[in-house]
């Protein structure tokens, strides 16, 4: 007897601290404060979460409900792990720099979508599970106003539980401002019932046309676009490699004659000469040849491609010399040229024609030697990057010679991700200082920042026969600062008659 009362009253024991615990947890359970009409189809319909996947119990992950939010966000045009360069601008998330970059790429999706700002990053668990407050913080920015076509939600500076809980009841995501479950873990299904009801609420979006929709509205015209896409007709590119005869210039520019009578004194004007509108927005009458020039390296990687404001402008079959010396010493050196002639077979621009041929500019040489030139004035206009006087420290510029300004862009924390400028000019005759009294520009091939410039004098030796080297002097110091120039570029354009905007 004894010992069956003994029995009894553990196994009555152990009931009632499990009930307890369950009434506990029941009266702070999130799903009891949201509002929802017990419906997630809308997850399903737009592909936000699959149907398997809403069938799922249990409670879910921050990482799995900000995964949701980052597709909710982006849709196709997030950051992959495969491109996450701008994890690396700046130094905030440096912290994390050794996470995968699948995780990487998450975040930065995120910060994009204004879900989650950087200190929150810092601190986040991507494994812990989501708690009710988390849920309503995420979900009241997705669905938060702005005004302005720069403006930010406000609810992505909230740092405290009772704003959220006050706009989550504002925005009718739930019944009242109770906080009392605001740190319990949420249910996948209410997570979700969370997000469907949010989906369809107002929210006023800023802009140049500022308007009032719901998330659903802008989910049901990504998903219109994404159909008009699949059911563009197939395009069909016809590429054939074409024979040229290319002749490199005693300067070591390049030209070449199209073995094709079609191509031979091929004009981009021409092509455009009855059509300005299209001229107007770089497009090609649909049967006409448009061209372009790319290099790439041994790999057969882009490296560079020459400017559309060169090719419109001079001979659609010559390659300067300072642009060759970008191909072979720029920021991006190259293995070979490609020239490729392209024009659409019909009006309705689904069938297009290819026909080009490599050069191979591996034989030209360079090499780094003599003194580092002493710089003397770069100055510009202001808030304008392109240089209105350059000169030397204690020497002239030469007309024998070219010369090379490099500068480093150091916007990400790795120095590989960072863009060397170069660019290359050259002057008519020996002078003490260039100046660019006509602000043509066109002295100047390639573009720099202008911070820390630095410049190098380039000369050419050889033959077409022989082989050209380039023979270039170190990078010099960088150019001291100077003051812009006392007239603004704007000044500059007005003298012209021109508005600058």
């Amino acid at each position: 007897m004894k010992k069956t009362a003994i029995i009894f009253l553990t196994i009555s024991a152990v009931v009632c601290s499990f009930s307890a615990a369950y009434a506990k947890s029941s009266s702070l359970n999130p799903a009891t404060n949201i509002v929802g009409t017990q419906s997630t189809d809308i997850l399903a319909k737009y592909n936000i979460v699959s149907a398997q996947d809403l069938k799922k119990s249990g409670l879910i992950t921050e990482r799995e409900a900000l995964m949701i939010l980052s597709d909710l966000t982006n849709g196709s045009y997030g950051y992959t792990e495969d491109n996450v360069k701008e994890w690396y601008y700046g130094s905030k998330l440096a912290p994390l720099d050794d996470i995968p970059d699948s995780d990487k790429a998450l975040f930065l999706n995120l910060l994009g979508g204004e879900i989650l700002t950087g200190d929150e990053i810092l601190k986040l668990d991507l494994d812990k599970k989501l708690t009710a407050e988390h849920a309503l913080l995420y979900v009241i920015r997705l669905i938060g106003d702005t005004y302005g076509c720069t403006d930010r939600p406000e609810e992505l500076e909230y740092t405290t539980t009772s704003q959220i809980y006050a706009k989550a009841y504002e925005k009718g995501l739930i019944k009242n401002e109770n906080t009392a479950a605001a740190s319990s873990d949420i249910s996948r299904r209410d997570f979700y019932l969370l997000l469907s009801n949010a989906l369809t609420i107002d929210m006023n979006i800023g802009g140049y046309s500022p308007y009032v929709a719901s998330y659903e509205e802008r989910l049901k015209s990504r998903m219109e676009y994404q159909k008009e896409q699949e059911e563009e007709p197939e395009h069909i590119t016809h590429k054939e490699t074409l024979d040229a005869e290319v002749t490199l210039n005693d300067d070591m520019s390049l030209s070449w004659i199209p073995c094709d009578e079609s191509l031979i004194n091929y004009s981009y004007e021409k092509a455009h000469e009855n059509d300005e509108e299209l001229m107007m927005q770089g497009l090609m009458p649909y049967n006409d040849w448009d061209i372009s020039i790319n290099s790439y390296d041994i790999d057969g990687k882009l490296m560079y491609g020459i400017s559309g404001s060169y090719i419109d402008h001079e001979k659609s079959d010559f390659i300067p010399t300072r642009e060759m010396i970008l191909y072979v010493y720029g920021d991006r050196p190259a293995d070979h040229i490609t020239v490729t002639y392209s024009r659409y077979d019909n009006a309705d621009w689904t069938e297009s024609t290819e026909k080009s041929f490599d050069i191979d500019i591996s034989n030209i040489k360079t090499v780094i030697e003599g003194k580092a030139l002493r710089p003397g004035i770069f100055q510009t206009f202001e808030h304008q990057w392109v240089p209105y006087k350059i000169s030397l420290d204690g020497g002239k510029l030469k007309k024998d010679s070219y010369y090379m300004l490099t500068s480093c862009e150091h916007s990400y924390r790795l120095p590989e991700l960072n863009h060397r400028g170069v660019c290359i000019f050259d002057v008519e005759n020996d002078t003490d200082a260039f100046v660019d009294e006509n602000q043509s520009y066109n002295w100047m091939t390639g573009g720099i920042e202008i911070s820390e410039v630095h410049i190098s004098e380039i000369k050419i030796t050889g033959s077409p026969q022989n082989g050209f080297t380039l023979h270039i002097t170190p990078e010099s110091e960088p150019f001291k600062e100077t003051p812009p120039h006392p007239f603004s570029y704007a000044d500059e354009l007005a003298l012209y008659g021109i508005e600058d905007e």
